[in-house]
């Protein structure tokens, strides 16, 4: 499915130095990415009704920063060599898609790209995308 590959690239190349089994098999949180964990079809009906999606982006959003961390698109290039796109869908019909990579947006976070690159209508919710500098730690960047 094209929504895990995002963020499965985002941890091969943050965690190319680590090595290969440490960075599929030793993840930190729940069950990895969060995958197999038990979420009931009628919550997810529920959730699909009342807030028009299906699954939780937070669950996503946590896993992913604790198994990548707060790394820019520039210093994941930096530490790797490996250079990472990530190509985000609109939130809205009068915006273009984006690509994100250490060239285009070298301060924006790799987990908040990744979460940005699954939100797509009714699977989740759209996300806002995160970035740091020296000044401030996280803000909104204007892209």
């Amino acid at each position: 499915m094209a929504v895990a590959a995002s963020p499965c690239c985002a941890l091969g190349v943050c965690r190319a130095r680590v090595g290969r089994e440490a960075a599929w098999w030793g993840c930190a949180g729940t069950d990895g990415l969060g995958v197999g964990q038990a979420g009931s079809l009628r919550r997810k009906v529920r959730r699909l009704l009342w807030e028009g999606h299906l699954m939780e982006i937070n669950i996503l959003k946590s896993a992913l920063r604790k198994n990548v961390g707060d790394v820019t698109f520039y210093e994941a290039y930096e530490r790797t060599g490996k250079i990472l796109n990530i190509t985000v869908s609109p939130a809205n019909d009068y915006e273009r898609p984006r690509l994100l990579n250490y060239l285009t947006s070298p301060n924006v976070l790799i987990w908040s790209a990744a979460c940005a690159s699954c939100a797509f209508p009714i699977l989740y919710q759209p996300v806002e995308l995160v970035a740091k500098n020296e000044v401030s730690p996280l803000f909104p960047p204007s892209l």
